[in-house]
């Protein structure tokens, strides 16, 4: 086995200290605040990686969504989840893959292809906005 190098408490103190002398310790801090200012770093179809999704309902009728996670989150209800989830990230999170499978199916990238999602199906290719 190789050599363990076992840092001191010391030597945690200096690298500490030192990082805090050259102004590291507030930059992640400011760093973010900074992202979360600007229009394309924050929830909603103004995120940069925003694109827009052409899906249809169970009963036909075509919606056309600009940021597919930030949609799921308001209407986590019209794919049969409880409305008083706690977790709406979560439940997000999992409408955007089960619509994520139907383009992996419809790239050919899935051994058993699915086109739907909880009655669901996408009408287009998700495109830039």
């Amino acid at each position: 086995m190789g050599k363990s190098n076992q840092w001191s408490e010391e030597a945690h103190r200096r690298l500490s200290n030192a990082r805090k002398a050259q102004g590291y310790s507030d930059s992640a801090k400011a760093g973010l605040a900074a992202a979360m200012a600007l229009p394309d770093g924050q929830r909603g179809p103004q995120h940069r990686d925003a694109k827009l999704w052409v899906l249809i309902s169970p009963d036909g009728q075509e919606h056309y969504v600009i940021n597919l996670k930030d949609w799921a989150r308001k209407h986590a209800e019209w794919f049969d989840f409880v409305q008083d989830d706690t977790d709406r990230d979560r439940v997000a999170h999992n409408i955007r893959t089960g619509i994520g499978q139907i383009v992996r199916s419809m790239k050919q990238q899935r051994k058993h292809p699915v086109y739907t999602y909880k009655g669901w199906q996408l009408g287009d290719w998700p495109r830039e906005k």
